[in-house]
């Protein structure tokens, strides 16, 4: 994991609920988000070697330790084609995941929903209604700030957030990464696992997101002195679901490179935060 200071400078648009309820359905077969770096990537594991263990069927059901990690369809403007990738629930109505998943190559994500407990064709779903990621990774794509916060349109019920922290030095720590990949293709953690929470597994904490597989397996650090600080994200959010009026300090600005972005300053350690408004999907 990378391990370098991180500004709470946050970038976010609106996705137009309304559109994504009247969206094309999603197709039982969709392609992964895969971010790559343009490094050949040599893989570490037996390419026919299935890695992969299955989560017990209980620990994935209401109530299993499992439950609150997500199946994310996702649409980007000017596209007809669905992909697929993993979240998780910070807030019961809000998820992380990894923002390559949300953002990539000039493209925001116009449509996206959220299956809980998800089994082919049958799970409870949200939509989300605004996206929230570092400006960093709008503007340059760095890898340490590959990270999204989602905010659904209503709260999924009766669930158990994921808590997440990272310690500043903490050594030969026990991690598992629990997703909802597609087939096995390339090597290493196979495509969908992108935004799946990196897991401590002596207290059940997110240390991270996974944002890339094989020989450079790699996630995005989440909380403690060098990650991205959840609650900044979280607090962006509340501000703006209440309207982000006058008491909370905004100053609006444009930004005339990226017509669906707009530029707000908080006079707090949130300094700047962009704003998108709502894309048709």
């Amino acid at each position: 994991m990378t391990t370098q200071p991180v500004a709470d400078t946050v970038a976010f648009w609106d996705l137009d609920v309304g559109t994504e309820r009247q969206a094309a359905p999603v197709s039982d077969s969709v392609q992964p988000l895969i971010h790559t770096s343009g490094t050949v990537d040599i893989g570490i594991f037996d390419e026919q070697k299935d890695i992969r263990t299955p989560v017990n069927e209980a620990d994935a059901k209401p109530g299993g330790k499992y439950y609150s990690i997500v199946k994310l369809f996702i649409r980007f403007d000017a596209s007809e084609t669905w992909t697929t990738a993993t979240a998780w629930l910070y807030k019961a109505d809000v998820l992380v995941t990894a923002a390559h998943c949300v953002f990539s190559h000039g493209q925001q994500a116009t449509c996206v929903k959220a299956y809980i407990g998800y089994t082919a064709g049958s799970a409870g779903h949200r939509f989300v209604k605004r996206t929230a990621v570092p400006v960093q990774w709008m503007d340059r794509q760095t890898e340490q700030h590959d990270m999204a916060f989602l905010h659904l349109d209503s709260p999924f019920q009766n669930v158990v957030p994921i808590s997440c922290d990272t310690p500043e030095i903490s050594a030969r720590q026990h991690l598992t990464v629990v997703g909802y990949p597609a087939d096995v293709c390339a090597r290493g953690v196979p495509g969908g696992f992108s935004g799946a929470p990196v897991i401590r597994d002596s207290d059940f904490t997110a240390v991270g997101v996974h944002i890339r597989g094989g020989s450079f397996n790699s996630a995005a650090v989440i909380g403690g002195p060098y990650g991205i600080r959840a609650e900044a994200f979280q607090a962006v959010l509340e501000m703006l679901e209440e309207g982000g009026g006058v008491n909370s300090g905004f100053q609006v600005e444009v930004d005339h490179a990226r017509g669906w972005l707009k530029a707000r300053v908080i006079s707090s350690p949130l300094t700047i935060l962009l704003q998108g408004d709502g894309c048709d999907a």
